[in-house]
């Protein structure tokens, strides 16, 4: 499997190579999550600053792509989407490309870390398998679950990464969706496609039980609910040396 890398897609990617880029997402996006609108992919993922594509035997399998954006006075990279063809799903192929987009921006800026502190990331997912790797990777994450008790729960975010976790919200193309505090869970997120809701067959179970009990929890896997968490993580000097002993 190869991984092709994009930046800033309008203004150094030439006609014919966006619409190539742009076929082959929707592909994928028609394959794993439905059909969308003509601009959806142009006015949201296009234009984001960076963007990612898993490609094997000359296919498309998945993509992800991230921006940056300012949140309440802090520069976030946020990740806005993470795609992966049905049949290629619960192969790790979401860390991977997670992993190749971000070690551009480890190795980037890794002085900006010395002088200003440690990356910001964000995203939202109902993925357990993506939010348990980044948890091995980051400084800090939240929801961690690896802070989780017998019984799954965790302790609320705290002052800092729940006002956050609001205003990207707040900020969202949807900011009337419910936010709980504890595990920063976010309900209601496909209430116009719940086509998109894990089904039985297509929950990404953890192969530890103790991380699928926190996803039960707070995710109602096996239940069909409509939840997913917001995380906030800090990549910083420890990230980097996990970053390079890590095997994705």
């Amino acid at each position: 499997m190869i991984f092709k890398s994009y930046s800033d897609v309008f203004n150094l990617l030439g006609v014919k190579e966006r619409d190539e880029l742009k076929t082959n997402i929707d592909f994928i996006l028609k394959n794993a999550w439905g059909e969308f609108p003509n601009d959806f992919i142009e006015n949201h993922i296009l234009r984001s600053s960076q963007i990612i594509l898993a490609v094997e035997d000359d296919k498309s399998v998945g993509f992800c792509c991230l921006s940056d954006k300012k949140i309440l006075g802090k520069n976030i990279i946020y990740i806005e989407f993470l795609v992966v063809k049905k049949e290629f799903q619960n192969k790790n192929i979401g860390s991977k490309l997670v992993y190749h987009l971000l070690k551009k921006y480890i190795l980037k800026n890794i002085l900006s870390m010395v002088f200003h502190g440690p990356l910001e990331i964000m995203f939202i997912t109902p993925n357990i398998r993506i939010l348990t790797w980044m948890a091995r990777l980051a400084d800090f994450i939240y929801p961690n679950p690896y802070f989780s008790d017998e019984s799954g729960s965790i302790p609320i975010a705290d002052k800092n990464t729940w006002e956050m976790a609001s205003e990207l919200v707040k900020m969202s193309d949807n900011p009337t969706r419910k936010l709980n505090r504890e595990g920063l869970v976010l309900e209601n997120s496909y209430a116009s496609a719940p086509w998109l809701i894990y089904k039985d067959k297509e929950i990404p179970w953890h192969h530890l039980e103790r991380f699928n009990k926190f996803s039960v929890k707070y995710l109602g896997y096996g239940n069909e609910e409509d939840k997913e968490f917001v995380v906030r993580a800090q990549i910083g000097f420890l990230s980097i040396l996990k970053y390079f002993l890590t095997k994705v």
